[in-house]
């Protein structure tokens, strides 16, 4: 009896510091039809600095904090819902609409109201717009 105990007890420790920690989000890749228009909507519309990568059908950007937005172009999805998106902050959410308007990317709120922000419950403004191939990005102000 004490030998099993001892091997349940030992089995438990093994379990516990096999664990896996994860320590930061390290990228997320999206799938699109043209890189070229699609990599020059990030670097110059949210003016993400471009990494250096080794291929020549990705586009990589750098979102600060260890985490990096990789384009991959070939694989695509058709359907884009406003509810997969990528979400992002800024200091000010009035600058941040001036400079869309000024470079003619239309925005809106999560209820669809045009050149608006929505208000949520906790306080934090934000706004919708879509790249070139259709994927959602929301800004956020906190």
């Amino acid at each position: 009896m004490k030998k099993i105990i001892l091997t349940i007890i030992i089995f438990n420790i093994s379990i516990i510091h096999a664990q896996i920690n994860l320590s930061y989000t390290d990228h997320l890749a999206i799938g699109v039809k043209n890189i070229d228009s699609t990599g020059e909507f990030y670097k110059n519309i949210l003016e993400l600095k471009e990494l250096e990568n080794p291929s020549a059908n990705q586009r990589w950007f750098d979102f600060g904090d260890k985490f990096e937005l990789h384009l991959v172009e070939g694989v695509h999805m058709e359907k884009k819902i406003k509810t997969n998106h990528i979400g992002l902050t800024v200091s000010s959410m009035t600058d941040m609409m001036e400079l869309l308007k000024k470079k003619n990317i239309n925005f809106e709120s999560w209820n669809g109201k045009r050149n608006t922000f929505e208000l949520r419950w906790d306080g934090v403004k934000q706004i919708y717009f879509q790249d070139p191939e259709g994927n959602w990005i929301e800004i956020n102000q906190k």
